[in-house]
């Protein structure tokens, strides 16, 4: 059973996971869509989705690998 409880509890942490970054994407753009500000000569946003792009893939391929390898 403890071991059940243990791929339960990673598989759990892929989904919050999944979410939170789901959340970090989606619910910040209609703040960040009409400031004039420019981040590595782009507008905000779509430095903000580029940088979530990027750290999704990561973060999903660490948990990945955790889920995996338990």
């Amino acid at each position: 059973m403890g071991t059940e409880e243990a791929v339960r509890s990673r598989e759990r942490l892929f989904m919050w996971l999944a979410a939170l970054i789901w959340l970090m994407v989606t619910v910040p753009a209609p703040f960040l869509n009409g400031l004039p500000v420019f981040v590595a000569g782009m507008p905000i946003l779509w430095f903000w989705m580029l940088l979530w792009v990027v750290l999704a893939a990561v973060l999903l391929t660490v948990a990945y690998f955790v889920v995996e390898r338990g």
